[in-house]
């Protein structure tokens, strides 16, 4: 896993976060959600990734009906839908640390390290 360096530093002495006169950076590691919630959520997150399998398999059909060609597009389409929801299906299970925590979200600090 590649892990990337938060924006802003933290001193290791005092762990406070110095931002630059800008916003601090928010960190929410606990999901509080409903189990509900957090059952549409992945819901969503599976039917987009079906959608994103699907979607350019229909676009190279219907551009090979267009140009009249045999399953060019179609397969191209499908190969290219395969791999993006391949990738997706493996950023979503590649995480079981992370299972149950809100992603971060981070200020438009530069990042800068002592």
């Amino acid at each position: 896993m590649i892990t990337l360096p938060e924006k802003g530093f933290r001193s290791e002495k005092t762990k406070q976060s110095y931002s630059r006169g800008r916003s601090k950076t928010v960190v929410n590691t606990v999901d509080d959600r409903s189990p509900m919630a957090k059952s549409f959520s992945k819901a969503s997150e599976v039917t987009s990734i079906s959608i994103m399998m699907i979607v350019p398999g229909l676009i190279g059909y219907w551009i090979d009906q267009k140009v009249g060609s045999v399953l060019v597009f179609t397969l191209l389409g499908l190969v290219l839908g395969m791999g993006v929801a391949v990738r997706q299906l493996m950023l979503l299970v590649s995480s079981p640390a992370e299972v149950g925590q809100v992603s971060k979200v981070d200020s438009d600090e530069d990042s800068q390290q002592n």
